[in-house]
C-alpha cells in the first residue's frame, strides 16, 4: 500500500492511500486521504489562511445582473463582492484567518491576516468602485502577503474575484506571471481560485491563472449563483485535509519523458512533473487539495502497475466504467467548447459521437454526468447567442469541477455526486452563516425595480436575502404542470378556470382567480420535480405524505434549468386553502396565494401569503372573471424596507 504525504507540515496533515485497478484497456488509480472520516468520525481540519483579492474597478458599480428585477436590481457587483467577504468572515473557524486586498488602478491591503475580524465590516464599507482593473498587481500583492504572513501549517488560498479583463493588460501576460510566481514559490503551498462575475469576462485567462495556481475557476453569471458558488468554494477549502499527493506514473518506453506519460492519462490536462534526478518512476502526477472523505481518481490508457500502490479489484466493473465515462465527458466537453467558438454543429457532433457512447455504456439512467450533458451543456451550445453570452464562461467551470471531482454549486446535478459528509456539514454551517448575516445596504437605490412573481423572497433580510441571491426567478407553476381536480380528474394548470375545484391539503378548494405572471424575455428558471410537475425554484412545495413542512424545490436535489415560456401561473383559492395537489402521481402540494401560513419560515410571506395580495389583484383587469396578468414590472416595493407593497399602477410611484 502506497502512502503519500503532504508537504504541509501540520501534525494534522494526513498521508493518503493509493490503490490501482487494472483492466485490459485502462488502469484506474484511486487516491484517498488516510484519515478520511467515516459517518461516525469527525474530520481533522487544517487551519486556513485565506486572502480575498477584490476587484473594485469602475465596472463593479454595474448591477449584479443587467436584466434583474426586484431585489437584485438594487445591488451592484461590488455590493455582492463585499458580501462575499462578510460570508467568509462569518464562516471562519477558530483557527482560520482572513485578509482582504482591493485592486483597481491601485492596490491596497485593507485587512491583514493578523488583524481582528471585528474590523472587517467597517473596512468593507469604505470600498468604492473606481478606476481600471490592475489584476496582476492585486493578485501578486495577495500572494506575497500569504507568502510573508501565512502560517507554515495552514492551507493558504487566494480567492480572486473580478468582473472583467485586466486593464491595462500586462505585456508578459497575467497567466504567465502567475505560473512564474508559483514555479518560483512552489514550497509555499498556496492555491489560487478565480471567480468571474457577469458575462464580460476573459474567462480563458481566469481558467489559466487558476490552473497555474493549482486551484479552480468558478463562473458566477449573476446574483442567483453568488451564494451557492462562494459557499461551495469555502466548503471545499474548509474540508481539505491534504495539500497535495504525488502519484508515480509507470515507466514507459521513453522512460522519464513527461509528455509521453501525459499521453497515458485520460481526462486531462494533468499536472505531470519530473523529479530532479532521472531514476525509475521519476514522473509523477501531483493531485492538489484532497478533501476529507473523498477519493480522487486518475485513469490511464492501457494496463499498468503503479509503483508502490496496492492492487484493488473489488470495484473493477462499476467504478472503472464510471471513471471512463467521467474522463470522456471532460475530454469531450472540452473539445466541444473549443469547436463551438467556430461551429456549433461540430461541437454537438463531438458530444454525440465521443461522449454519449461512454455514458450509455455506463448506464445513463443513473449517471449524474448524463444530467449535465443533456441539460446545461446542451443548452450552452444550443444557440450562438447562448454560447457567447454564458456557455463560453460556464463550460470551463463545469468541466473543472468534474476534473477535480468537486462540488462547485448545488444547481448542476452532475457535481452533486462528489458530495461527502464533511462537505455537507461545512455547507450547512456556511448556509446558516449566510442566513444570520445582516443583508448589505443596496447602492443602486435610484433603480428600484419591481419584482416578478410570488415566490421571490423580496424582504431584504436574513434568509429572504439568501433566497433571492440563490436564484432570481419567482414562484409559479409552468403551463404544463398537472393539477389534481377534486373529482379525481387531472388538468393542466393553464387550462384551469374560475370555479374549478382542485385538491388541496384541506380538501376540495374552488379556484377564485388564476394569476398569470409574464416571464422576462420569455424565459424562467424551473425545477422539474416530476415530468408533469415543473415550477420555479423558490415556489414552496411539500410532500403529500410528508410531515407538513414546506420546502423550496431548489433544495430538493433536482436540476435547475432554463425554460422557454411566456407565462407561469399561481392560484388564488377560496379562503382556508393553502396549496394545490400537483402531478399525475399526486406527490406534491404547491403553495397558493393568500395561504395564511405564518408559522413556517419557507412558506410565510407578508404580501403573497396574506389578504393583501387579494386586495391588490382585485384592482387588476380580469379579476372578477377569474384571470389576471401580472407584467414583469408590476410589483411595487416600499422605498425604505424594499418589501412588496402592491401591484398595479396605483403603487408604481412607490416601488417601480
Amino acid at each position: 500500500m502506497m502512502m503519500a504525504t503532504s508537504s504541509t507540515s501540520s501534525s494534522c496533515s494526513p498521508s493518503c492511500i493509493i490503490t490501482y485497478t487494472p483492466s485490459s484497456s485502462h488502469t484506474l488509480v484511486s487516491v484517498t486521504p488516510s484519515t478520511s472520516p467515516s459517518s461516525t468520525t469527525t474530520p481533522v481540519h487544517l487551519p486556513v489562511d485565506l486572502v480575498l483579492a477584490l476587484d473594485t474597478s469602475g465596472s463593479m458599480s454595474r448591477p449584479s445582473n443587467e436584466r434583474a428585477e426586484g431585489i437584485a436590481a438594487l445591488y451592484s457587483r461590488l455590493d455582492l463582492v463585499k458580501h462575499v467577504a462578510r460570508i467568509a468572515s462569518a464562516a471562519l473557524r477558530e483557527n482560520d484567518r482572513l485578509a482582504i486586498v482591493e485592486f483597481n488602478c491601485d492596490v491596497r491591503i485593507i485587512h491583514t491576516l493578523d488583524a481582528p475580524l471585528s474590523s472587517i465590516d467597517d473596512t468593507l464599507n469604505t470600498l468604492q468602485p473606481e478606476g481600471a482593473t490592475n489584476m496582476w498587481n492585486g493578485l501578486h500583492t495577495s500572494l506575497e502577503h500569504l507568502k510573508a504572513c501565512g502560517r507554515q501549517d495552514a492551507l493558504k488560498s487566494v480567492f480572486l474575484l473580478t468582473d472583467g479583463v485586466p486593464m491595462p493588460a500586462r505585456r508578459e501576460g497575467e497567466e504567465n506571471l502567475t505560473k512564474q510566481w508559483f514555479d518560483e514559490n512552489g514550497a509555499s503551498n498556496v492555491t489560487l481560485h478565480t471567480f468571474g462575475f457577469g458575462y464580460d469576462l476573459n474567462s480563458n485567462l481566469l481558467v489559466q491563472m487558476a490552473r497555474n495556481g493549482h486551484g479552480s475557476y468558478n463562473f458566477i453569471p449573476d446574483h442567483s449563483m453568488l451564494a451557492t458558488v462562494i459557499n461551495s468554494a469555502l466548503a471545499n477549502v474548509g474540508t481539505t485535509v491534504l495539500d497535495h499527493a504525488d502519484v508515480p506514473l509507470p515507466d514507459t518506453a521513453a522512460a522519464a519523458a513527461a509528455d509521453v506519460n501525459a499521453s497515458l492519462l485520460l481526462g486531462g490536462p494533468h499536472n505531470v512533473l519530473q523529479r530532479p534526478l532521472q531514476r525509475p518512476h521519476s514522473s509523477f502526477v501531483r493531485i492538489h487539495s484532497l478533501r476529507a472523505g473523498q477519493t480522487r481518481h486518475l485513469l490511464l490508457r492501457g494496463e499498468h502497475a503503479i509503483p508502490g500502490a496496492t492492487l484493488e479489484l473489488s470495484h473493477l466493473t462499476s467504478q472503472l466504467k464510471h471513471q471512463v465515462a467521467r474522463c470522456a465527458f471532460i475530454a469531450g466537453v472540452n473539445k466541444a467548447y473549443t469547436l463551438a467558438r467556430i461551429d456549433l454543429d461540430d461541437a454537438r457532433k463531438v458530444l454525440r459521437d465521443e461522449v454519449v457512447p461512454n455514458l450509455v455504456s455506463s448506464d445513463p439512467s443513473s449517471s449524474p454526468l448524463a444530467a449535465d450533458l443533456y441539460g446545461q451543456v446542451s443548452e450552452a451550445i444550443g444557440t450562438r447567442e447562448a454560447f457567447e453570452r454564458w456557455g463560453l464562461h460556464y463550460l470551463p467551470s463545469l468541466v473543472g469541477a468534474h476534473f477535480d471531482e468537486r462540488v462547485n454549486n448545488f444547481k448542476d446535478a452532475g457535481v452533486a455526486a462528489y458530495t461527502t459528509p464533511a462537505y455537507e456539514e461545512a455547507i450547512g454551517r456556511l448556509d446558516s452563516a449566510f442566513d444570520l448575516l445582516a443583508p448589505p445596504p443596496p447602492t443602486i437605490v435610484e433603480r428600484q425595480s419591481a419584482g416578478t412573481t410570488m415566490g421571490v423572497p423580496v424582504v431584504v433580510g436574513g434568509a429572504a436575502f439568501r433566497n433571492a441571491f440563490y436564484n432570481q426567478s419567482g414562484g409559479c407553476l409552468t403551463a404544463q404542470t398537472i393539477v389534481a381536480m377534486a373529482d379525481g380528474t387531472q388538468r393542466r394548470v393553464d387550462d384551469l378556470r374560475k370555479g374549478d375545484v382542485v385538491q388541496t391539503p384541506e380538501g376540495g378548494g374552488a379556484v377564485h382567480c388564476i394569476a398569470a405572471c409574464e416571464c422576462a424575455d420569455d424565459e424562467v428558471e424551473t425545477v422539474a420535480l416530476e415530468p408533469d410537475v415543473e415550477l420555479t425554484p423558490w415556489h414552496p412545495v411539500r410532500s403529500k405524505g410528508g410531515a407538513g413542512s414546506w420546502e423550496f424545490p431548489a433544495k430538493l436535489g433536482e436540476t435547475i434549468t432554463r425554460t422557454q415560456t411566456p407565462e407561469v401561473y399561481n392560484l388564488l383559492l377560496e379562503p382556508g386553502h393553502t396549496g394545490v395537489l400537483c402531478g399525475s402521481k399526486g406527490t406534491y402540494y404547491a403553495i397558493t396565494l393568500a395561504h395564511g401560513i405564518e408559522d413556517d419560515a419557507v412558506a410565510q410571506h407578508e404580501f403573497f401569503g396574506t389578504q393583501r395580495v387579494v386586495d391588490a389583484y382585485r384592482a387588476l383587469p380580469g379579476f372578477e372573471q377569474g384571470r389576471v396578468v401580472i407584467h414583469a414590472e408590476s410589483f411595487a416595493r416600499d422605498p425604505e424596507t424594499l418589501r412588496v407593497i402592491g401591484v398595479g399602477s396605483q403603487h408604481q410611484g412607490a416601488g417601480a
